[in-house]
């Protein structure tokens, strides 16, 4: 009777030293913006039964075709909800695997959605935190989640000239219409040039940096990506009229949308992106309060409009095209009344070390804040094989959008004759 006993309990399962069927209920893959672009990094596993974090092991997991960082037990969906018990397991993946990116980057082709669904095998049997063994088991995520990304909203503006401009837009989370907010806007550089929309958000944190908690929770701020299908600056220094007209109108109507505040509207942008807001500094000396420029430059002969603009320069001493021709801009801005003082900081400096430089850059006063990144020292050129021509100025991109103390800068500027009427 006893052995009857044990062989029905056997066939019903009742035993938890049985393997058990698989437990993972879904998979999300997760990306982060990063100064190289949003990459997907993360894939959260979400089980039916609660693990221990002491029986969770880096080789009981595999991920087609990506490498594995790190594996940890979380009590919720938040890559940061690292616990000793959960529901949740977080991988962590190598951001540099090529099937990282979100955007294709093919011989120099404007750039297009990239999705490669994430496929997760659970190798070894593992064990729940009630001594369940649980069976290995292969599952493809099912939903992505592009942290800060997501939050932009894609839309489209035609002006009163017929011009359109596609464009990503973050609003501020508990946006209060009884307070005025700052905007800023990114412009992408040229290599993104494209009419994915999405684009400008994917391809570095130009955009992203200024919508991430920890910025909205200092500096609440509309954030303003547009994207552009045509190239809108060459390297002739044209000046874009028809984009900057098209641009101001956007901000015209999104201020008459939403509380902006006409003193401080601010602009960025990389390489492309720089030049043009050069441009609108030019064109508009009194509708920014501020810019910040990234391994940009403008021809020095057209620059003198803007000697009076508070402006921040971000540039490698080894980039071919804005380094020297930076230096022909300096005398022509000054003899223009503009106060220039520069600074050097090494590229692999810590975020602590750069924000130290660039307080130390601010206190020397001036309205055009110069700082040179050391010959050799970006990161993208430290860890080359070789170098090409582009290294220095594409390497700059990576790291100009997590300076901290540069936001801040940015943010306390205020323009005393905004152009803008609301």
């Amino acid at each position: 009777m006893k052995k009857k006993f044990i062989l029905t309990c056997l066939s019903l399962g009742l035993f938890t030293s049985t393997t058990a069927l698989a437990n993972i209920a879904e998979v999300t893959s997760v990306s982060v913006p990063m100064g190289v672009g949003q990459r997907v990094t993360y894939a959260v596993v979400k089980y039916d039964e609660k693990l221990d974090a002491s029986n969770i092991n880096l080789a009981d997991f595999k991920v087609k075709n990506r490498n594995i960082e790190e594996v940890y037990v979380a009590s919720s969906s938040d890559i940061k909800s690292k616990a000793t018990q959960g529901n949740y397991v977080i991988i962590k993946m190598n951001p540099e695997d090529a099937d990282a990116w979100l955007i294709t980057k093919e011989n120099r082709q404007p750039p297009q959605a990239k999705y490669i669904p994430v496929e997760v095998t659970q190798v070894n049997a593992i064990v729940d935190a009630q001594g369940k063994s649980l069976a290995p088991t292969t599952k493809v995520a099912t939903n992505q989640v592009n942290l800060v990304a997501d939050d932009f909203a894609q839309l489209s503006f035609t002006d009163k000239d017929g011009t359109t401009i596609n464009y990503n837009l973050y609003v501020p989370k508990n946006y209060n219409p009884q307070e005025q907010y700052p905007l800023v806007m990114f412009i992408h550089d040229a290599g993104v040039t494209s009419d994915y929309i999405k684009a400008t958000l994917y391809q570095g944190n130009g955009a992203t940096a200024w919508a991430t908690p920890e910025s909205q929770a200092k500096h609440p701020a509309f954030v303003l990506a547009p994207q552009f299908s045509d190239k809108i600056v060459t390297d002739g220094y044209e000046i874009p009229t028809k984009n900057i007209n098209a641009i101001i109108d956007l901000i015209t109507a999104l201020s008459s949308q939403y509380n902006i505040d006409p003193a401080r509207i601010y602009a960025t942008g990389q390489s492309g992106g720089g030049m043009f807001e050069y441009a609108l500094n030019i064109t508009h000396p009194h509708f920014l309060a501020a810019s910040y420029h990234v391994a940009s430059q403008w021809e020095a002969k057209q620059v003198a409009p803007m000697a009076q603009n508070k402006m921040f320069i971000f540039i490698s001493k080894d980039d071919p095209k804005a380094y020297p021709t930076w230096q022909q801009m300096i005398p022509v801005l000054e003899q223009a009344g503009a106060k220039i003082e520069t600074a050097e900081v090494n590229g692999q400096d810590t975020t602590s070390q750069f924000n130290q430089a660039v307080n130390s850059l601010l206190a020397k006063g001036g309205n055009i804040h110069l700082m040179y990144v050391e010959s050799n020292t970006l990161p993208a050129q430290v860890n080359a094989t070789t170098q090409g021509p582009g290294t220095a100025h594409i390497g700059t991109w990576a790291i100009s959008y997590d300076i901290p103390a540069i936001q801040d800068w940015l943010f306390s500027q205020r323009n005393p004759q905004p152009s803008l009427k609301k």
